[in-house]
């Protein structure tokens, strides 16, 4: 059997400073500490990133933008329906007013994406859209899974009448 001497490990801590401002330095000494390649404070620097005043109005400006956006878009879309409605039906067909909305619903989505959850601007965007794409899928199967229910509910709550009129009209069958 081979025996093992147990030495007591030192370990060499500096000592602490006595003063206040000694402690400040070596609060931003360890700041600058880079732990994935083990370097010292003393080979690198890491500044924290702060935004300067032009960045803030850049993306202050950028808001405006996106808000401003949005407002005229969700504007439009009330004012379409709202003067579809007063003209008794009579200005556009209900096909061109759904279209029409879909289509400013379409624009507004990518103005949100676009200016407000800034997703051409990440440096990892491959990540961003296969969460949005997956977000996405949700969404469909989420409204599509919807619709099918409440078609089968709707079925399936008719009398009995009903229901035989239901499937002769979509079988084609009637009788004489």
């Amino acid at each position: 059997m081979s025996s093992r001497s147990s030495k007591p490990y030192k370990i060499n801590l500096p000592k602490t400073p006595s003063s206040p401002d000694r402690i400040l330095s070596a609060a931003n000494s360890f700041s600058s500490v880079d732990a994935t390649r083990a370097t010292s404070p003393s080979d690198k620097t890491v500044f924290a990133r702060d935004n300067s005043l032009w960045e803030r109005m850049i993306l202050g400006k950028s808001s405006l933008i996106g808000y401003i956006a949005s407002i005229v878009l969700t504007s439009l879309a009330y004012w379409l329906v709202n003067h579809h409605v007063l003209s008794a039906h009579t200005f556009g067909t209900h096909g061109v007013i759904k279209a029409a909305i879909i289509f400013l619903a379409i624009i507004q989505l990518f103005v949100q994406l676009i200016f407000f959850l800034n997703l051409g601007q990440e440096s990892k965007p491959r990540w961003n859209l296969m969460a949005f794409l997956f977000a996405g899928l949700v969404v469909i199967v989420l409204v599509f899974g919807s619709l099918w229910i409440m078609n089968n509910l709707n079925y399936r709550q008719m009398s009995p009448d009903e229901t035989e009129k239901f499937i002769q009209k979509e079988e084609g069958i009637y009788r004489h």
